[in-house]
């Protein structure tokens, strides 16, 4: 698993500003070996993160297929 500082020089890297939530969501991205749904992954990080929200989670996630951290996976069930 990376390190914070690793999932931070990522998003730095990627000209994203880290924040917790976001240095969060791509360590559940980076550790995750299949393809989670945005509302599996608002689901998992709540716990952890009271303040999660899931407009954060869909933001973020948009984010990082803009910046090209993370690829969107089309599915048919539209999740």
């Amino acid at each position: 698993m990376k390190s914070f500082d690793d999932l931070s020089a990522m998003l730095c890297g990627s000209g994203i500003q880290p924040s917790v939530p976001r240095i969060k969501i791509l360590e559940y991205l980076v550790s995750c070996g299949d393809h989670p749904t945005a509302e599996q992954i608002y689901h998992d990080l709540k716990p952890a993160l009271g303040t999660l929200s899931k407009d954060t989670v869909y933001n973020t996630l948009a984010l990082f297929v803009e910046k090209g951290l993370a690829r969107e996976v089309a599915l048919e069930s539209n999740e």
